[in-house]
Formats: C-alpha cells, sequence, structure tokens
C-alpha cells in the first residue's frame, strides 16, 4: 500500500492527484474544481494554538467564521490542495456550521501534495478541520469503549427505575464524539472554565447518552439526555482523561425536575470514575487486540490526536434506529454518512 492514504470518497471520476511536496504545510480551497477561482490558504502551524502539546496541531474555522473571513470558500469550494511538506495532513471538511453534518475526509502524507475535487460536497462546505496527523501511529477505535460506558451509565439511571419507571425502560443509546472547544462553550457556562479564549481550540471526547421510559407517577413518557465532556491528556507520558464538564436533562413533563435531580445525585458519583474506566477500557482493548507488550506502551506516549479511521468496521455505532447503505458503508468517510453515526478513533503517538 503507498504511505499516502486517502479512503474511498467520491465516484473516483472526481480525481485524485499527488505530486512531490513544497516546504510550507497547508490547505488550500479553491472556489472551482480545477484548482482556480477565488483562492484561500491555512498554513498549519508548529504547534496547537491553544498550547495543547499533546493533541492535534490544526487549523479549524467554523461556519461563522468562513463566513465573515473567509467569504470566497464558505459554501463556494469546489476544489483543494494539501501540501503536507513536514508532516502528514488530514482535512475534514463539513456541510455543517459546527463540524457537523456528512463530512468528507481527504489526506495527504509528509512529502506530498494531494489536489482533490469535492464531487459530492462541492459548494456544500460550511466549517473545516486542517490537522497535522502521524498515519502509521497505532489507532484505537471508541465505538466499543462506548458500548461500555454506556452500561455503566445506564445501570447508575436504571437504579432510578424502580422508583420512578414501569417495566423497563423503552430505549437506551450512547456514544462518544469528536467534538470541539467551541461546542463545549456552547453547552456549559464557559465563563466558569479557566482560559475559554484558547479551549475553543482543544479536542474533546463528548459521550452522549439517552434513555426513555414511562413513569409510574404520571403515566407519561420522558426521556433522560446526559452529557459528559471528557478532555483526553498525556501526562508522564501515559494516556489520561478528565471530565470538564457535564449536564442532564429530562423531557419537560411535571415530574422532569424530580428525575433530573435524582438522575443528577446519581451521576455525580459516577463522574470521578469515569476517567479511570476509560483508561482501563482503552488498555484492555489493545491488549485484546495487540497483545501485554503493546498495552504496555500506552505508559510511553509522546502524544495523542482524535481521528476518523474511515474504517466501516470500526467508525460504525450500534444506533438501532439508523440503518447505514451499502454506499455508505464502502465509503463511511464521503459525504454521504452524518457525522452523529460514526465514532472517533484515538490515535497514539511513541
Amino acid at each position: 500500500m503507498p504511505r499516502y492514504l486517502i479512503f474511498p470518497l467520491v465516484a473516483l471520476t472526481q480525481g485524485f492527484l499527488i505530486t512531490s511536496a513544497e516546504a510550507q504545510t497547508s490547505c488550500e480551497f479553491f472556489s472551482d474544481d480545477n484548482w482556480n477561482g477565488s483562492r484561500v490558504i491555512y498554513n498549519l502551524p508548529d504547534g496547537n494554538l491553544a498550547g495543547q502539546p499533546w493533541s492535534n496541531q490544526s487549523r479549524r474555522f467554523d461556519g461563522a467564521n468562513l463566513s465573515q473571513y473567509a467569504r470566497a470558500i464558505y459554501k463556494n469550494v469546489e476544489s483543494v490542495r494539501i501540501t503536507a511538506g513536514d508532516s502528514d495532513v488530514s482535512l475534514y471538511v463539513f456541510d455543517g456550521e459546527d463540524y457537523n453534518g456528512r463530512f468528507q475526509v481527504v489526506r495527504a502524507a509528509q512529502g506530498d501534495t494531494a489536489r482533490w475535487r469535492f464531487g459530492s460536497m462541492a459548494n456544500k462546505v460550511r466549517s473545516v478541520v486542517c490537522q497535522r496527523d502521524v498515519f502509521d501511529a497505532p489507532s484505537i477505535p471508541t465505538s466499543l469503549i462506548a458500548d461500555a460506558m454506556t452500561a455503566r451509565i445506564h445501570d447508575a439511571v436504571s437504579e432510578q427505575r424502580h422508583r420512578f419507571y414501569n417495566h423497563r425502560i423503552d430505549i437506551r443509546q450512547g456514544r462518544l464524539s469528536w467534538e470541539n472547544g467551541h461546542e463545549l462553550c456552547r453547552s456549559n457556562n464557559c465563563a466558569q472554565i479557566d482560559q475559554p479564549d484558547r479551549r475553543k481550540y482543544w479536542d474533546f471526547l463528548r459521550y452522549s447518552y439517552k434513555s426513555r421510559g414511562r413513569l409510574k407517577a404520571d403515566g407519561r413518557e420522558y426521556t433522560i439526555s446526559i452529557e459528559i465532556w471528557i478532555e483526553p491528556f498525556v501526562h508522564d507520558r501515559r494516556l489520561r482523561f478528565r471530565v470538564d464538564a457535564w449536564d442532564v436533562s429530562v423531557t419537560d413533563w411535571i415530574w422532569e425536575r424530580r428525575l433530573r435531580d435524582s438522575v443528577r445525585n446519581r451521576l455525580r458519583d459516577e463522574i470521578p470514575a469515569i476517567g479511570a474506566m476509560l483508561e482501563a477500557e482503552i488498555r484492555d482493548r489493545v491488549r485484546d487486540s495487540q497483545g501485554t507488550v503493546a498495552a504496555s506502551l500506552l505508559d510511553n506516549l509522546r502524544g495523542i490526536s482524535l481521528t476518523y479511521s474511515c474504517d466501516s468496521d470500526t467508525d460504525r455505532v450500534g444506533y438501532p434506529n439508523y440503518n447505514y447503505t451499502a454506499f455508505q458503508i464502502e465509503r463511511i468517510c464521503g459525504g454521504t454518512t452524518p457525522d452523529n453515526v460514526v465514532a472517533p478513533s484515538i490515535r497514539v503517538r511513541f
């Protein structure tokens, strides 16, 4: 396999070219499909803009930023040139304003220049992430880790079932997603978080849980939603996790406040253990798939990054109410699949 990695994205008639790279590492966007027209270039920094040296070194712009400062490419991009001068580079483009919606991934290896025509994403790009990457670093999927976390959270929620619910909770689902500090500040009061302006460039795992059941008290069906913001980081060269923010919301019926407070009080006991749980889950997954020696390497890391592997076997999440088409399975990162039905991977650097 060649060292550059491009996963199946759109019909091959759109074209993809690799040439030798120039010195600068960047993502360059064009308004037509032949690398001409209006042009915007984003050079990648040597370090993370927010001083998070273990994590993705990237440039990222949401829809509000692009529409104000890069109008030439906001919803008006047809081709891109990625110059991977001194590192591997991954470009993520989304048709949602906030790094959400349907998305597409284009990658180029260090020393190459990749030229790509967007095809199905042409003139739909509303937010972008261009980041340094390490393609040959081990990658740990989070989809099964999210399942283990859901089982634990659900056990805590279910303790309230005998008090509130009838025989069963009708649905439950949980997932881990790759989010950024912009979304964290929209969901929480960032005025209470240290250095909120810097944290908008940081990467987080966002755990989302939902369950639904009917209360004995009034016979109405209530939905419980839980959001937990988890920051992965490296401390003493070891992969660690900490919870930065969390919240519980409940459908607005008459017993909403009592049910919400009950779940919050029970979940508060679980929050301190979530980081250690994730660390143990990842170590177990690595040990089961790659052996004890590989698991021991998790204690000697240089850094980590969040990414999508673009492998449908590992990126798909187990939502019972979402059916992937054969086309989406073949092109999981190709502009046809919503980002909320794929799971990120944690790429580790030794």
